[in-house]
Order: structure tokens, then sequence, then C-alpha cells
């Protein structure tokens, strides 16, 4: 995180300032705590059904008072055309959502 912040990703700072909330399928309706989160993160998994649940991940953040930009953290071997792509798309055209992709 501190090394994309001097990158020029200065939002990301300070690194050590992130708290992890993991929030599951079955967290979705987890309100109040994970809410008052200021900095957001997606998990985006490769599996055949990863684009359903990033999407529906996205749909609960933008209808319950989440952020509008959400780093999207995956696989390093995950390229970025195809599925991390149409996330993003569908996150800025759908959820309003800054969904952010990092290189390196």
């Amino acid at each position: 995180m501190a090394e994309w912040s001097r990158a020029g990703y200065e939002w990301l700072d300070p690194a050590g300032g992130w708290q992890i909330i993991d929030a599951t399928d079955d967290d979705l309706t987890a309100g109040p705590e994970v809410l008052r989160c200021p900095r957001w993160a997606l998990w985006i998994d490769s599996d055949i059904h990863a684009f359903q649940k990033a999407y529906s991940h996205l749909k609960w953040i933008a209808g319950n008072g989440g952020p509008e930009r959400v780093l999207a953290l995956h696989d390093t071997g995950l390229p970025h055309k195809g599925l991390l792509d149409n996330l993003v798309t569908v996150a800025a055209g759908r959820c309003d959502i800054n969904l952010c992709l990092l290189n390196g």
C-alpha cells in the first residue's frame, strides 16, 4: 500500500490505517460496523462465479451508503482484460463506484 501511495495513489495513504473486515456473502446485511469503514477493498475471485459475486457486493455497497471508490484486490495472475475490466465498467455504470485496479 505504501509503495502504491508513493507511485501516485495518494488516497491509499496511510498504508497502516486500513482496518480489515472480512465481509463474506453472509455478512452483506451486517450494516453499521462495515459501513463505518472509510476505505474499502473488494476481493475478486477467479472462479466461474467471480463476476456474479463481485457485482452482488458492488450493488450492496452502492445501495447501503458505501464509498464511491473501492480498491479491487485479486490474484496477481488475473489479467485486467475480461473479468476485471468488465467489473470496472459495471461498477461505474450501474453502481456509480470507481473500482480501482492497481498495476504492479
